[in-house]
């Protein structure tokens, strides 16, 4: 049912992934204007090395290599990255201060983001309106710049350790033609685990912040406190809604040379901030619109039924 409604209520509501879109590409292209100033210097002693090289052979020939190839130059590139880190140590450091800065402007104006597209979803979804969204992150961008920095504090770490995580396991490829296709496997189910754990424990955070307005770190902690008790009903509908993510995602990208990632990305942040929104209506028992019709929680719905059956008593 949960994700049944969301996609409903998605589908009635895909204006949402252009201005995601938008924002997101503002964003990103000011996030990779900072990594690139820092790190350009690494970047060119890496593509000027053995690991330029390997790199350049992978993306042409990739689909028409042979498995033990692949391996080879993986484990080429990651010696060769070894040798640039230790012989340019500054500049290496410099481009890690440049990622963790890059990382750290795109978290916050995520941050900021979830709270504008949390309180658009929540107009719509308890009183079938629409608000503009320059008009709401304007009015809304100081309570909000609040909540960016408390989402900073909690999503960087949790992103940065994933991706280490994840690229610890993708690098198992350099030990043998094997781990070329179980290396792969396992960082994807990581990716798969984590962000579908992250999605359900903190899925009544941004909701609780847009709608009981309270501070951010006050509906953190509520909301820590609420996945105790639901966390075992939600996270099946969190992997399912995670891997199907995942799949439109590679699938379209890979048959129409990632130019459809475009589009499925913001997609994808769109439809988890729904499924949040939507987790954290029903758990509390709340009424919400989609599309004209009211959606009533289960609970809820009973108890209707039965106050129905006294007064017809």
């Amino acid at each position: 049912m949960i994700l049944k409604n969301c996609i409903r209520f998605f589908a009635t509501n895909f204006l949402l992934v252009w201005k995601n879109l938008v924002f997101k590409s503002i964003a990103l292209a000011i996030s990779i204007f900072v990594f690139i100033s820092f790190s350009r210097e690494f970047i060119i002693f890496l593509s000027q090395a053995e690991f330029g090289e390997s790199f350049n052979f992978l993306i042409y020939n990739l689909s028409t290599i042979s498995i033990e190839t692949i391996s080879t130059h993986f484990a080429t590139m990651f010696d060769s990255f070894i040798n640039v880190m230790i012989l340019e140590l500054s500049a290496f450091i410099y481009s890690i201060l440049g990622l963790i800065l890059s990382l750290m402007i795109f978290t916050f104006l995520s941050g900021m983001a979830e709270a504008t597209f949390c309180e658009l979803i929540r107009h719509k979804m308890s009183n079938s309106t629409n608000v503009g969204f320059i008009g709401t992150f304007v009015g809304k961008l100081r309570v909000n710049f609040k909540f960016a920095v408390a989402y900073t504090c909690i999503y960087l770490p949790l992103n940065l350790g994933g991706l280490i995580i994840s690229l610890s396991a993708l690098s198992l490829i350099k030990l043998g033609a094997v781990w070329v296709f179980f290396a792969p496997i396992i960082s994807i189910i990581i990716i798969i685990v984590i962000s579908s754990i992250v999605l359900t424990a903190l899925s009544w955070w941004p909701t609780l912040y847009v709608i009981q307005e309270i501070s951010a770190w006050d509906a953190f902690k509520k909301s820590i406190q609420i996945s105790k008790n639901r966390f075992k009903k939600y996270i099946s509908d969190a992997i399912i809604l995670v891997v199907g993510l995942l799949f439109i995602n590679v699938v379209f990208g890979k048959y129409t040379f990632y130019i459809s990632l475009i589009i499925t990305i913001p997609l994808s942040y769109i439809l988890s901030l729904i499924f949040k929104m939507i987790v954290c209506y029903n758990s509390q028992g709340m009424r919400y619109y989609i599309d004209d019709q009211i959606i009533v929680p289960k609970k809820f719905e009973q108890l209707d039924q039965l106050c129905d059956a006294k007064s017809v008593i």
